[in-house]
């Protein structure tokens, strides 16, 4: 579960990439357990990426490399996530003479990835890491009514 969450939010963070023409030349990933519980876990790694980029695909494949690294089993989690760091324009990339990356096929990919979802909703396309359902979300269980904002929740008053 906290891998189909880590890349749910990395996703996302990499679509806000390339709404704003940035790219990520680090990446964090972290996980950590209930601060409440006798048993308190946490653990995160950093990791520099050879050649800065905003491939969803890419980001994915180091945060779940980061993943493997940091978990512990026999834990609950109650948080993970990851971070894109030292973000820079994606016009001053400086390219790595050892890598052989095709940067047109990644860069024509995501932005096929991005209209798809554009045109036909958020999520229609999505990488299997995010996971097709959602086994997670915010806890609202002492969330007070939104009578001032929700239609449905709106007091009704009768005389």
């Amino acid at each position: 579960m906290q891998g189909s969450l880590i890349a749910t939010h990395l996703s996302r963070a990499a679509e806000k990439l390339r709404l704003y023409r940035l790219t990520a030349n680090m990446l964090q990933v972290f996980v950590h357990t209930s601060r409440f519980r006798d048993n308190y876990f946490s653990n995160g790694v950093t990791i520099p990426l050879s050649v800065a980029t905003q491939d969803t695909g890419e980001l994915l494949f180091f945060a779940m490399h980061g993943a493997e690294a940091i978990y512990r089993p026999g834990h609950s989690f109650s948080k993970a996530g990851g971070v894109l760091l030292e973000l820079q324009p994606e016009r001053l990339v400086q390219g790595n003479l050892f890598e052989q990356r095709d940067t047109e096929r990644s860069k024509l990919l995501m932005q096929t990835l991005d209209n798809l979802n554009r045109q036909f909703g958020a999520k229609t396309v999505q990488y299997a890491a995010a996971g097709l359902a959602k086994e997670w979300g915010v806890k609202q269980k002492r969330r007070s009514q939104r009578w001032t904002t929700a239609w449905d929740e709106l007091l009704v008053v009768r005389a």
